[in-house]
């Protein structure tokens, strides 16, 4: 899937406004998405064909796809008729009011460093 005609969209389209392009041809690349991505040219090449295999796209490289492309994880699924489970806000799990100042400050770091990874 080298040929931009073989890009359909809307993923042309998105990958040439978040910069996914060749620097050569200026074209839709699925490896410069995949780089930006942090995942594999092959998966995506799948993702866009719609040749999943039996367990299809997981929502954490649909995630990852949508982060790089600049927008909704739900926007990326419905290009691949998938439904998006929207998460709530994280919750801590029970138990969590016992650590004290310092761990909740590491915790949260973690949680930052999730969240800025996510974006990237």
């Amino acid at each position: 899937m080298t040929a931009l005609t073989q890009i359909p969209e809307p993923w042309n389209q998105a990958m040439k406004v978040a910069g996914a392009v060749n620097p050569q041809s200026g074209e839709a690349s699925l490896n410069q998405l995949a780089k930006m991505a942090g995942t594999y040219a092959s998966t995506l090449s799948r993702m866009v064909r719609g040749d999943y295999r039996r367990e299809g796209a997981s929502p954490e490289v649909i995630a990852k796809v949508a982060v790089a492309l600049d927008k909704a994880p739900s926007e990326v699924a419905g290009w691949l008729n998938i439904e998006w489970a929207a998460e709530g806000p994280w919750t801590p799990p029970p138990g969590a009011d016992l650590m004290d100042t310092r761990q909740r400050q590491a915790v949260e770091e973690i949680i930052r460093v999730f969240i800025r990874d996510a974006r990237r």
